[in-house]
């Protein structure tokens, strides 16, 4: 712009008026439309005569009702009737009429200076800038100045201190949108001799980001006495309100992306987790319920050794894993409790309860397996035995002769049930020896006898009498293998029975154990429900006391040696060994060691009232940012500091209130453990839908989609991030100019 400003407006009415006259105008046209009554303000001056518009304009602004408003009227002495009613309206609101003497005849009759001093009247009572320390309401001017100094403090070493020059160079408008914005504005460049620049920058970015409308130019605010500098003022005001409105918009939606995308990876890292455990489990079933051996000892207890190396390394490894997606699942389930969001389903077979009861199919299959096992084993033992007694038998055949006449005389010593077994197999074999002796050697015997009697031979007395001796000695020999078999039967039959008694008695011992194994286990998923401190006490005390488990754990080992010292090596009333106890109780403890640190960290995380370790962080790297001197509080004005920097309004209402609940002792300052507890209450809240749908639209400027620019734009380090601004642009879809925050809103909330 050159040359000096004209005085006077086109059609020579001067340019105070004029431009009071607009921004007044203005002021009602909005006011009124914020009231849900749309009225285009042409010349605010002459649509006032009627007493309508001024009733509807202190109803809007005042919150009170008028009643049944009177008809606009044309006629002069009801126009004077209607404003008489809307005066009297308007000093019941609490706006003092009598301090501009203005009448309604003033009124009917277009005065300017009256009606426009009316409506400055009016407008200044219901503007609200800043307060003192005290929180009382300071005069306009001073509230103002107050209000406009504090938000361009530091920018060029300027202040305000009138309302009309102090704006002309543009320099105050821009300091305010660059305070607030500082990526709208390279402030450092800009040069207070371009005046026009400087304005035309500022009134474009405040159409632009603050909702200012430009209805006034960047030569009309050269224009502007201070009445009309002041009402246009309050628009700034608003606007950057507005801005804060966004931080605070801003802060909601980035608290929404850290716990959608804290969700999600949760959501991920379960369905990861828990699809390899459901695959290893579906495998190892599968390998478990193949029953095929080689038909060898060492293959056998080479199988024997694999399989207790499982059960103590790769299972509990797999048991671990299962804990850990057990605890994943569930920390899940709790926050979206807290966070109103419906809870996770996973795929079918997925879910704890259903790994819980695909790990009971696994326990069925390695009893299975067990069983197999053993019985294979047992098989492989019986048949060395058999080859034993082979082998002697062999031998015995070939000493046979020679051992005949002892034998028979001989009382078998009988301990166990193998030495009564091989003694019963032995005598088997003598009495079979002893019959094939009897049906082929003797009958040999007897034909050639037989035959020597029937020849008549001289010595047949003689050979009458060997026959008869060989037949009662073979007699006898009969007689006496049949008591003593019998004897070895019975006691066959006594070491059985002692074998069959020590084998129940384990089997019994550790059926106890199972049957107490269990109950703790059962124990521990039932308390799940109760409160996490509850359940981690418990975790505690059964780390701490483990005499009981010790106890029945000895009882199991005195059995188990007894059945050793036996030689037993498959019993037929449990598939499960000492071994095995020994492995379930040491898979148990470590059970509960990784409940009780998972236990531990919900807890943590509880008290940290569902905030991360990095908003933990954040919270203290606010306090130690914002404790300029580092004395381990935060003053009046650092708590301020810190409000604006979380886009809060930050009023000495505002501050006042803080520490009247944070400050009960009235010592001026806020301590780092009120601050925390301060901040919790500020980033530890959750929103809802409806709340967050607003905030995207505070950013959007009442669309529904929003701008790259316009989610950059509120990027302030700290509440809202630039990793905010790339998960949304990444996660939400297209639409119009920007990207559909409505439908991934909706979605964020949906899962």
């Amino acid at each position: 712009m050159s040359g000096p400003a004209s005085p006077h407006g086109a059609g020579g009415e001067p340019d105070w008026l004029r431009l009071q006259k607009k921004i007044f105008g203005r002021y009602v046209q909005q006011k009124l439309r914020e009231g849900g009554i749309k009225k285009e303000i042409n010349d605010l001056v002459k649509q006032l005569d009627d007493g309508v518009m001024l009733i509807e304009l202190v109803q809007c602004l005042s919150g009170k009702d008028f009643g049944k408003k009177p008809i606009a009227a044309k006629l002069r002495i009801q126009q004077i009737e209607n404003i008489n009613q809307a005066l009297k309206f308007a000093t019941a609101a609490g706006i003092d009429v009598k301090k501009v003497h203005v009448s309604a005849e003033d009124i009917v009759d277009h005065k300017e200076n009256q009606v426009l001093a009316l409506i400055f009247q009016i407008i200044i009572r219901y503007l609200k800038f800043e307060e003192d320390e005290e929180g009382k309401q300071l005069d306009v001017r001073d509230a103002l100045t107050l209000w406009l100094n504090n938000k361009t403090a530091g920018h060029g070493g300027f202040k305000i201190t009138d309302f009309t020059h102090s704006f002309h160079n543009g320099m105050a408008f821009l300091a305010l949108i660059h305070k607030m914005r500082p990526n709208l504005v390279n402030y450092d460049a800009l040069v207070a001799e371009d005046k026009v620049t400087n304005l035309e920058l500022a009134l474009t970015l405040a159409e632009k980001y603050l909702g200012i409308e430009k209805y006034v130019t960047s030569a009309d605010i050269l224009k502007l006495n201070e009445i009309s500098m002041i009402v246009y003022l309050s628009d700034w005001y608003h606007g950057i309100f507005l801005l804060q409105k966004q931080d605070i918009a801003a802060r909601r939606i980035g608290k929404l992306v850290i716990v959608t995308e804290l969700h999600d990876k949760m959501r991920a890292d379960y369905l990861a987790q828990s699809s390899a455990l459901l695959a290893w489990l579906k495998a190892k079933i599968d390998t478990l319920n193949k029953h095929q051996f080689d038909d060898t000892m060492a293959g056998i207890k080479h199988l024997l050794e694999a399989f207790y190396a499982y059960k103590k390394n790769e299972k509990v490894a797999q048991i671990n894993a299962q804990q850990d997606a057990s605890a994943l699942f569930n920390n899940l389930a709790l926050r979206l409790s807290k966070h109103k969001r419906p809870a996770f389903k996973p795929p079918a077979g997925q879910s704890p309860h259903e790994l819980d009861a695909k790990f009971e199919e696994l326990e069925e299959s390695e009893a299975k397996r067990s069983v197999a096992l053993y019985a294979e084993l047992a098989r492989q033992v019986h048949l060395q035995k058999v080859d034993k007694r082979f082998r002697a038998a062999n031998t015995r055949l070939l000493e046979w002769v020679n051992e005949k006449k002892t034998y028979a005389n001989r009382t078998e010593k009988i301990d166990s049930v193998e030495e009564g077994e091989e003694a019963l197999d032995l005598h088997g074999l003598y009495e079979g020896e002893l019959g094939h002796m009897r049906t082929a050697n003797v009958k040999d015997l007897d034909t050639l006898g037989e035959e020597l009697l029937k020849e008549r031979y001289e010595l047949s007395g003689e050979v009458k009498k060997i026959m008869g001796d060989i037949k009662h000695t073979f007699e006898a020999l009969a007689h006496q293998a049949s008591a003593k078999g019998k004897a070895i039967t019975d006691a066959l039959a006594a070491q059985r029975a002692l074998n069959d008694k020590l084998c129940r008695a384990f089997a019994d011992s550790m059926k106890s154990w199972s049957e107490w194994l269990k109950g703790k286990k059962s124990h521990l998923t039932a308390s799940a429900s109760q409160a996490l401190d509850v359940q981690l006490a418990d975790v505690v005390k059964q780390l701490g006391d483990t005499g009981e488990a010790q106890s029945k754990l000895h009882d199991l080992e005195g059995h188990d040696q007894k059945v050793q010292a036996r030689g037993l090596v498959n019993n037929p009333h449990t598939n499960i060994t000492l071994g095995d106890a020994r492995s379930q109780w040491e898979q148990y403890l470590q059970l509960l060691q990784k409940k009780k640190s998972l236990l531990e960290e919900q807890l943590e995380e509880s008290k940290r009232q569902g905030l991360t370790k990095e908003q933990m962080q954040e919270i203290d790297d606010n306090f130690n940012f914002f404790d300029k001197d580092k004395n381990g509080r935060l003053t009046r004005p650092e708590l301020k500091i810190c409000l604006q920097s979380l886009g809060e309004e930050s009023t000495p209402k505002d501050i006042a209130a803080i520490l009247a609940e944070y400050d009960p002792k009235k010592n001026g300052y806020v301590l780092k453990d009120d601050f925390t507890r301060f901040m919790f209450k500020i980033l530890g809240d959750s929103d809802t839908e409806e709340e967050l749908v607003k905030s995207f639209k505070y950013l959007s400027y009442d669309k529904e989609f929003v701008l790259k620019e316009e989610l950059s734009n509120v990027v302030n380090g700290k509440t809202f991030k630039d990793h905010h601004v790339n998960y949304l642009l990444k996660e939400m879809k297209h639409k119009d100019a920007g990207y559909d925050f409505l439908t991934w809103n909706h979605e964020a909330f949906a899962r």
